[in-house]
C-alpha cells in the first residue's frame, strides 16, 4: 500500500511541476497614441454564420544561445535567457498592437436589446499571454494543435479573452507559438493584419497608421453611390459587325467536322 501512495505522490509532484512551468497573464493595451474610445460594435448577421470558434495558428522557431562578440557561445545566455528576451519583446509589442486594434482587446456580449444578437465591446481587458517550459524535446507527431494552443477550439465562454497566445519552449530549443482568435471578432484577413502589425512592432519597425482601420463598424452601408462599369474588367465589348465587314471565320472544330 505504501508503494502505491509513493507512486501517487510522485505523480502529483510531476503534475504540480508541470503546472508551475506554465504562466498566464493578461496583456492590456497601451495608451501611447491616445486613440479615441471605440463605441460598442454590433456584430452583423454575416459574422454569425460561422460557429463560435477560435482560429489557431501555429508558428515554430528554433532558438540558439546568443553568441559573444568573438562569435563563440555565450555561456551566460542560454536558450532560456533567449526565450525570456523574446517573450518580453512580444509582450511589449502586443500591448502596443492591442491599442491600435481595440476590438481584439475587448469582449463579446449578448446585445442588451436582442438576446440573440452579439455586441463586441472595446472595454480593453486585454489578451491572454501564456508561456510554458517543456522538459522534453519537440517531436512533431507527439504534439497536436489543441495541446499546444492556449484556447479551446470552441469559444463558448464569452468571458474569456478574444485573443490568446501561448509560447511553449522545448528542451531542444524549439519554440512553438500558437495564436488563437475568436472568429466573431475578425476574419482571416483581419487576423493576419493584426499578426503582421504585432510582428513589425516586435522587430522594432514602425507602422503605417493609414493601414490601420479607422472604423470598426460592421454595418453594410447600402446608400453609397456605386458606378456600374460599362464592361467586365479584362473583357472588351466589340460593336456588332457591319454588312460590309469581313466575316469572322468559324471555329477550328467546324473545319475538322466538316
Amino acid at each position: 500500500m505504501s508503494d502505491q501512495f509513493a507512486a501517487l505522490s510522485e505523480m502529483l509532484k510531476g503534475f504540480k511541476s508541470n503546472l508551475e512551468s506554465q504562466t498566464e497573464i493578461l496583456i492590456k493595451p497601451t495608451t501611447k497614441r491616445n486613440i479615441p474610445p471605440v463605441p460598442p460594435i454590433r456584430l452583423h448577421a454575416l459574422d454569425l454564420l460561422m460557429p463560435p470558434i477560435n482560429v489557431s495558428l501555429p508558428i515554430l522557431f528554433k532558438i540558439t544561445p546568443a553568441l559573444a562578440a568573438d562569435g563563440t557561445s555565450n555561456p551566460k545566455r542560454g536558450i532560456h535567457d533567449e526565450f525570456e528576451s523574446i517573450v518580453e519583446r512580444l509582450k511589449l509589442a502586443l500591448a502596443e498592437t492591442l491599442e491600435m486594434y481595440p476590438p481584439i482587446a475587448g469582449t463579446i456580449h449578448a446585445s442588451p436589446d436582442d438576446a440573440s444578437a452579439l455586441t463586441l465591446v472595446c472595454d480593453g481587458p486585454g489578451a491572454a499571454f501564456i508561456t510554458k517550459l517543456e522538459d522534453r524535446v519537440y517531436v512533431e507527431n507527439e504534439n497536436t494543435l489543441p495541446q499546444l494552443a492556449g484556447a479551446d477550439i470552441f469559444a463558448m465562454d464569452l468571458k474569456l479573452p478574444i485573443f490568446t497566445v501561448k509560447l511553449s519552449l522545448f528542451s531542444c530549443g524549439t519554440m512553438v507559438m500558437v495564436t488563437s482568435m475568436h472568429h466573431h471578432a475578425a476574419d482571416l484577413t483581419s487576423y493576419m493584419d493584426f499578426i503582421g502589425a504585432w510582428a513589425r512592432l516586435s522587430r522594432g519597425e514602425g507602422l503605417d497608421m493609414e493601414a490601420i482601420p479607422h472604423s470598426w463598424s460592421r454595418d453594410i452601408n447600402l446608400s453609397l453611390s456605386v458606378t456600374m462599369p460599362s464592361s467586365m474588367p479584362g473583357i472588351m465589348i466589340l460593336p456588332p459587325p457591319s454588312a460590309t465587314a469581313t466575316p469572322i471565320p468559324p471555329p477550328l472544330y467546324e473545319y475538322a467536322t466538316g
